[in-house]
């Protein structure tokens, strides 16, 4: 897995919920809803630096009507990914 190359770097590391719980929704990991309350508390946790994304698709998108923007200019992170990714980017931006 990425997360222990990660750790074995020297970095610390923090899986979200549902990740942490391989919770799935069919292709997806869990609701919009969800996955955007997920991604909110880790934008939210001040010891979290940067925020991985561990697989592309076609998920972010449906995160972005549920996420807090003006919450996330407030708490700046690292978002980095690949894929999908980009429509979480640009809705940042």
């Amino acid at each position: 897995y990425a997360i222990n190359q990660l750790r074995r770097a020297g970095f610390s590391c923090k899986e979200g919920k549902i990740t942490a719980d391989l919770i799935s929704q069919g292709y997806r990991s869990a609701t919009p809803q969800e996955r955007a309350n997920e991604f909110m508390e880790l934008i939210l946790d001040p010891n979290i630096k940067c925020l991985m994304s561990t697989i592309g698709g076609s998920n972010s998108a449906s995160m972005i009507p549920y996420l807090d923007f003006d919450k996330i200019r407030e708490n700046r992170k690292l978002i980095c990914g690949y894929s999908d990714l980009t429509s979480l980017h640009l809705s940042i931006l």
